[in-house]
């Protein structure tokens, strides 16, 4: 059975959900504290804790996605199937988490400087605009053409 766009947008915001919260500038100075490399500089996320960030987004997705297709009377994705639209999903929240992008989108916003800070780091009004973006990134992904298995006749 086909999903409704009400189905997509639910999946896709509480996806977003855990991309807001990956991405807090509060929770990269919490995990600042206890990995052994620096997350954050100044303020900003490193390369580094994007890469933490982004794992632990692909964790906390892939999870997600385990319990809520366990709960369908009819288990529809597999494993596998799993692994891949988390890693799509890590890959776009890695895009959307890159210090370019905010600055990007914060030219959109014009003079009030909105989305990042002077240092050029995310504001909790940047992360926000971000998962909102992630809400429609992810949802336009999902019209995209479905994995078919490939029947071929025997010879």
């Amino acid at each position: 059975m086909s999903k409704t766009i009400g189905d997509k947008l639910k999946i896709s915001f509480r996806v977003a959900l855990i991309f807001l919260l990956v991405s807090l500038p509060y929770v990269y100075s919490l995990t600042d504290k206890f990995a052994p490399l620096r997350t954050t500089q100044n303020g900003c996320p490193t390369i580094y804790g994007r890469l933490l960030h982004g794992l632990l987004f692909f964790l906390i997705n892939l999870i997600m996605m385990k319990l809520y297709n366990s709960k369908e009377e009819c288990k529809q994705k597999s494993f596998g199937t799993m692994i891949k639209y988390a890693f799509y999903g890590t890959l776009v929240t890695y895009v959307l988490s890159d210090p370019g992008i905010y600055k990007l989108t914060n030219t959109f916003a014009n003079k009030y400087n909105i989305t990042t800070s002077n240092n050029g780091c995310p504001t909790l009004y940047g992360v926000a605009s971000h998962s909102l973006v992630y809400v429609a990134i992810l949802t336009t992904m999902m019209y995209f053409p479905k994995d078919t298995k490939k029947i071929c006749p025997e010879k």
